[in-house]
Protein backbone atom coordinates (compact mmCIF):
# COMPACT_ATOMS: atom_id res chain seq x y z
CA UNK A 1 0.00 0.00 0.00
CA UNK A 2 1.44 3.11 -0.80
CA UNK A 3 1.04 6.57 1.68
CA UNK A 4 -1.76 7.81 -0.94
CA UNK A 5 -3.62 4.58 -0.74
CA UNK A 6 -3.19 4.89 3.08
CA UNK A 7 -6.28 5.82 4.91
CA UNK A 8 -7.45 7.06 8.32
CA UNK A 9 -9.63 4.64 10.25
CA UNK A 10 -12.35 7.06 12.88
CA UNK A 11 -14.35 4.70 14.70
CA UNK A 12 -17.21 7.09 16.69
CA UNK A 13 -18.43 4.99 19.57
CA UNK A 14 -21.78 6.72 20.76
CA UNK A 15 -25.12 7.28 18.28
CA UNK A 16 -26.50 9.89 20.13
CA UNK A 17 -26.25 13.95 19.50
CA UNK A 18 -22.69 14.10 19.63
CA UNK A 19 -21.77 10.69 17.73
CA UNK A 20 -24.32 11.95 14.49
CA UNK A 21 -23.06 15.26 14.64
CA UNK A 22 -19.21 14.39 14.45
CA UNK A 23 -19.64 11.63 11.87
CA UNK A 24 -22.01 14.82 9.57
CA UNK A 25 -19.02 17.01 10.75
CA UNK A 26 -16.40 14.30 9.21
CA UNK A 27 -18.59 13.19 6.29
CA UNK A 28 -17.59 16.18 3.78
CA UNK A 29 -13.44 14.61 4.51
CA UNK A 30 -13.88 11.20 3.96
CA UNK A 31 -12.76 11.36 0.03
CA UNK A 32 -10.22 14.33 -0.07
CA UNK A 33 -8.77 13.13 3.30
CA UNK A 34 -9.18 9.31 3.17
CA UNK A 35 -10.92 8.85 5.92
CA UNK A 36 -12.79 5.81 6.69
CA UNK A 37 -15.49 6.54 9.31
CA UNK A 38 -17.80 4.33 10.97
CA UNK A 39 -20.76 5.37 13.91
CA UNK A 40 -20.99 2.84 16.47
CA UNK A 41 -24.03 2.45 18.84
CA UNK A 42 -25.55 -0.61 20.58
CA UNK A 43 -29.12 0.13 19.06
CA UNK A 44 -30.21 0.31 15.50
CA UNK A 45 -31.91 4.03 16.11
CA UNK A 46 -30.88 7.41 17.01
CA UNK A 47 -33.37 8.24 19.68
CA UNK A 48 -34.44 11.99 19.88
CA UNK A 49 -34.94 12.67 23.30
CA UNK A 50 -36.50 15.64 23.29
CA UNK A 51 -39.18 14.49 21.72
CA UNK A 52 -39.92 11.47 24.35
CA UNK A 53 -41.39 13.99 26.64
CA UNK A 54 -43.93 15.71 24.42
CA UNK A 55 -44.88 11.92 23.20
CA UNK A 56 -44.59 10.63 26.48
CA UNK A 57 -47.31 13.22 27.86
CA UNK A 58 -49.83 12.64 24.94
CA UNK A 59 -50.55 9.19 26.82
CA UNK A 60 -53.14 9.22 29.64
CA UNK A 61 -51.78 7.49 32.89
CA UNK A 62 -53.15 3.78 32.66
CA UNK A 63 -51.88 3.72 29.07
CA UNK A 64 -48.35 4.13 30.09
CA UNK A 65 -47.25 0.39 30.47
CA UNK A 66 -48.28 -0.08 26.30
CA UNK A 67 -46.34 2.80 25.11
CA UNK A 68 -42.62 1.37 25.58
CA UNK A 69 -42.75 0.66 21.60
CA UNK A 70 -44.60 3.89 20.67
CA UNK A 71 -42.37 5.69 22.03
CA UNK A 72 -39.52 4.02 19.51
CA UNK A 73 -41.02 4.35 16.76
CA UNK A 74 -42.09 7.41 17.28
CA UNK A 75 -38.65 9.25 18.29
CA UNK A 76 -36.40 6.88 16.95
CA UNK A 77 -34.95 7.45 13.52
CA UNK A 78 -32.98 4.10 11.99
CA UNK A 79 -29.03 5.27 11.55
CA UNK A 80 -29.65 3.92 8.05
CA UNK A 81 -32.00 7.47 7.56
CA UNK A 82 -29.93 9.43 9.83
CA UNK A 83 -26.54 8.88 8.13
CA UNK A 84 -28.27 8.60 4.32
CA UNK A 85 -26.32 9.81 1.69
CA UNK A 86 -23.38 10.22 3.73
CA UNK A 87 -19.68 8.65 3.29
CA UNK A 88 -20.00 7.02 6.97
CA UNK A 89 -20.39 3.63 7.79
CA UNK A 90 -23.47 2.09 10.65
CA UNK A 91 -22.29 -0.38 13.17
CA UNK A 92 -24.33 -1.79 15.39
CA UNK A 93 -23.13 -3.90 18.15
CA UNK A 94 -21.92 -3.26 22.07
CA UNK A 95 -18.58 -2.80 23.05
CA UNK A 96 -16.98 -4.69 25.77
CA UNK A 97 -13.56 -3.34 25.81
CA UNK A 98 -11.63 -0.70 24.88
CA UNK A 99 -7.51 -1.85 24.48
CA UNK A 100 -6.00 2.35 24.37
CA UNK A 101 -2.66 0.41 23.83
CA UNK A 102 -3.49 -1.66 20.64
CA UNK A 103 -5.97 1.30 20.05
CA UNK A 104 -8.89 -1.38 19.53
CA UNK A 105 -12.33 -2.24 20.31
CA UNK A 106 -13.51 -5.47 21.53
CA UNK A 107 -16.99 -6.33 20.97
CA UNK A 108 -19.62 -9.01 23.12
CA UNK A 109 -19.83 -11.08 20.53
CA UNK A 110 -16.45 -11.10 20.10
CA UNK A 111 -15.64 -9.20 17.10
CA UNK A 112 -12.69 -6.39 17.19
CA UNK A 113 -12.08 -3.41 15.47
CA UNK A 114 -9.12 -1.24 15.14
CA UNK A 115 -8.86 2.74 14.47
CA UNK A 116 -6.28 5.17 14.10
CA UNK A 117 -8.31 7.78 15.95
CA UNK A 118 -11.46 6.46 18.34
CA UNK A 119 -13.78 9.56 19.69
CA UNK A 120 -16.00 8.95 22.43
CA UNK A 121 -19.38 10.26 22.56
CA UNK A 122 -21.11 8.12 25.23
CA UNK A 123 -24.23 10.14 26.56
CA UNK A 124 -26.73 9.50 28.48
CA UNK A 125 -29.56 6.69 28.16
CA UNK A 126 -33.17 6.97 28.61
CA UNK A 127 -35.66 5.06 30.32
CA UNK A 128 -38.45 4.07 27.96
Amino acid sequence: MTVADASTRILILGGGFAGVRVAQKLAPFVRPLKLDVSLIDREPRHIHTPALYEIATAFVPWEREAIGAVLHEAAGVPFADVLGGLQVRFIQGSVDRIVPETRSLHFRDGEELSADILVLTLGSQEHT
